[in-house]
Formats: structure tokens, sequence, C-alpha cells
């Protein structure tokens, strides 16, 4: 049978655990009988009796260093010993190999470990190995990567390591599933001897007649633009995404120093309505399923959306709305309060990528270069639509890798008490749905379901 994933358990214990030893070979084979088919793993065990036996430090430790390399998790088991010192060495095998991990987590935390030790009786004259154990238990309290579980029975070591292994490969298996999806959604080409960043990711700064600042001098106090708190969240989100897909060629811009060959490159507009040139981009196409309609004297911004049937309907934000009904009695001149953002709030949003419109793409031995559009009619919607792409990979996994279809969709946004509360898709939902949502009745209502489970 072959396994998608093998991964290897380091096993460091002393004699006096014998019995938990032979537990961690249960566990493990009842683990892999358990899940190996279903999530594509393999757990095997390396231990140091099974390392050739060896005469110099120096040669013991060449051999560890390797093993504990080659290991996905490093799991400890103490009770009172900390290993016998063999004829020829320095120290124990066990504390060659705690001092082996530790440095080796000093310079990479990616090793998953377990450790475990069993509970003792309080000693007033404790020997030498068991005063180890009581430093090293001190050690790693004060380290931030590595905590420790103490057990009473081998039954209760046997739970916990069950748990404790089924816990992180769930989440291995769930950070690898994640990164496959989201590189179906974020896909970048590439030009012949390109020489700007792969991907540009732009945004636009608070402009600074929103700032409400009086002083004539005011880019002397600042080392850059200001972000709108629900654009930052949002950029923190698609960093993080290219990050996970293994890109690092990208950059940064605000509208206002983005280069003046952004034509070479991928981009990912963020935020349209305040967008000139991400506007003028979008509108320049004929396969979009939606528009965005920016501010306009005292009209507010917002989407219009091609249905199922063929009809453009318009999709207008009732945030403003929500925010109206429930702050009635804020004064705009205080400061901020926390009870200001203890509301609940929607806002509709667009999740979109393009083939980019420009020659470049029809030069032979270049990639297609992509164009995405990451937007909120406002900020939330913003916000809201990268914590969908972030959370909701999973919707991405029946994109065509080969094909790259164009991705176009329409996102409602709920804020509730400072976080974005849920995210759906509603691309499909009828004129009818939208016209609802605008209504007090169901704004009012939906503010007295909120209140209610605050209560």
């Amino acid at each position: 049978m072959t396994y998608n994933t093998h991964y290897k358990i380091f096993v460091s214990s002393p004699s006096d655990v014998s019995k938990e030893r032979n537990i961690v070979d249960e566990v493990i084979t009842k683990i892999n009988n358990a899940i190996s088919d279903s999530l594509g793993v393999y757990l095997s065990v390396e231990r140091w009796e099974k390392l050739p036996p060896e005469t110099t430090d120096e040669e013991l430790q060449k051999r560890l260093n390797k093993k504990i390399k080659d290991c996905h998790f490093f799991l400890l088991i103490l009770n009172k010993r900390y290993g016998s010192i063999a004829k020829g060495q320095t120290i124990s095998n066990t504390e060659r190999e705690i001092n082996t991990i530790l440095d080796y987590l000093a310079k990479d935390k990616k090793k998953k470990i377990l450790s475990y030790f069993k509970e003792t009786n309080s000693n007033p004259d404790p020997g030498p190995q068991e005063m180890q154990i009581l430093e090293l238990k001190k050690k790693l309290r004060e380290t931030s990567f590595w905590f420790y579980k103490e057990f009473k029975t081998s039954s209760d070591f046997e739970i916990y390591l069950t748990h404790d292994l089924y816990q992180i490969l769930f989440r291995m298996k769930q950070s690898s599933f994640k990164i496959e999806q989201l590189k179906r959604f974020w896909q970048f080409g590439k030009l012949d001897n390109q020489v700007s960043p792969k991907v540009l990711v732009i945004y636009p700064p608070v402009p600074r007649e929103w700032m409400r600042v009086e002083n004539y001098n005011i880019w002397q106090k600042r080392l850059l633009p200001n972000i709108f708190f629900e654009d930052f969240k949002a950029l923190h989100k698609i960093l993080k995404n290219l990050s996970m897909v293994g890109l690092s060629d990208y950059k940064v811009y605000s509208k206002f120093d983005s280069p003046q060959d952004y034509d070479k490159s991928n981009i990912i507009w963020i935020c349209l309505p305040r967008q000139t040139k991400g506007l003028s981009s979008l509108k320049r196409r004929e396969d979009t399923n939606f528009d965005i309609i920016p501010r306009n004297n005292n009209k507010e911004p917002y989407i219009k959306w091609k249905t199922i049937d063929g009809s453009w309907i318009d999709i207008k934000s009732p945030l403003l709305k929500y925010l109206k009904q429930q702050r009635l009695e804020v004064d705009p001149v205080k400061e901020w309060e926390k009870s200001l953002g203890n509301v609940i709030a929607r806002d509709y949003a667009i999740i979109a990528r393009f083939d980019r419109d420009i020659p470049y793409n029809d030069t032979p031995g270049m990639d297609k270069l992509k164009e995405y559009y990451i937007t909120g009619i406002h900020g939330l919607g913003t916000w809201g639509a990268a914590w969908y792409v972030d959370r909701f990979y999973g919707k991405f996994k029946d994109l065509n890798l080969e094909d790259m279809e164009n991705v176009q969709i329409l996102v409602e946004v709920e804020y509730c008490d400072g976080k974005i509360n849920n995210v759906k898709d509603v691309s499909n939902c009828p004129r009818e749905y939208f016209e609802e949502q605008l209504k007090t009745r169901t704004i009012t209502q939906a503010i007295l379901d909120y209140k209610e489970l605050r209560v």
C-alpha cells in the first residue's frame, strides 16, 4: 500500500518507562490502522536503541543530529531516571537527545514536540537523576515552544498520547488541504525576464480629508499614509495566503505609489470603490458578471450584479443603516469607545479572478498574468471577502488548475462585536433577497436577534 505522507516519530525514553515505551508502539499501530487510508498518512517510530553502536561522543552526536533532523515528531517520556551514561560517554543518551532537540528548536520550531512526565511523590532528598528531571521541567516551563503533560498511570499516558497525536495529525492534514485549495485560487503567471515583482497588491489609503486633521504639516508626522482597519485586515489575510502557497515575490503598494509598469505583473486590487486604476481596469473587461459603481456626490457606492437569468440588479449595502440604527445617541465628537464596536452589521463584496487583458498574454512562452479583485462596497465587505478566501478555501476544490477559468463570487458579510461572524455566497440569490435585506424591518429584527444572543 502507498501512503501520501510518512511521519517519523523519534522516541526518547529511559528504562524506567519501558511500559509506556511499549504503549507508544501500540498507539501508533492503532492510529495507522484507523486513519492511514483516510488521511493518507503513516507513522513510524525511531528510537536510540535502533541506532548502530558508536564509540565516541562525536559519532553519536552526528548520528543523532541526522535522526532528529529527519523526524517530524519528538516524543519524550520521563519518570525518575535521566538515563545511564554508557562507557566512554560523558552524558546519557536521554540527556543527549533532549539537548539536541532543544538546540534544534532554538533555530527551527517546526518540529512537533510531545512530552510526558510521570507524576512522582514528593521527595525531600532526590537523587542526581531526579534532580535533573526537576531542573528540566523548570527549563521547559520557561520556554515558549515546548510544553509537557504529567500522567499518573500508564492508561492515562495512552489516552493523552492517542488524543494528542490525532489532534496534531488532523491539524497537519487540514493545513496541507488548505494550501492545496488556496493554490487553486491564487494562481499567477510570469513574464519572461520579468524584473518587477511577480504580484502587486494595491490598496487605497485613507484620504487626507477623511482624517479630519486640520494641521497642514500632517505628512511631517507620518511615515506612510493611514490605512483603514478593514482594508488592513483584508491585506493581512491576503499576504498570509500568499505566504501559505509559497509566494514571496510580491510587493504591497498604495494606489498613489503603484509602479508605472504595473501591466507587467499580476495584480490584486483591494477595495475598488476608491481605486481609479482598478476601476478602469475592470471597466475595460467584457467578461464580468459585475461592476463597481463608486461614490458619486451624496450617493453611496454599490455593486451591479448579473443574475443567473441574465438580468442586472443593483446590490446596495445595508451597512450604514445598521450602524445608524445602533448608534442613534453617539456623540461624533467624542473619542472611540468599546460599545461602538459591539454591533451587528452587514455588507456585500466581490471575489474575482481573471486573465489580464493585456498584449503580454499573447506572447509565446509567457504564462498568462492574473488580475484579482477583493472588494466590498465598504471596508467591511473587503475585509469579509479576504476572510472568505482564507476560511472557506474548500469552496475552491472544484477549480480546474489547467483551464484556469474566471472566478466571480458575490458574498454577504456579517460582522459582530469586533470580528467577522460569517460570510456566505449569495451569487445565485434573486433580486428580492437583496431588496429584503435593505428593509428597515429586516435590519431591526437582525439587531434584536443579535441583542438577544448577547444577553
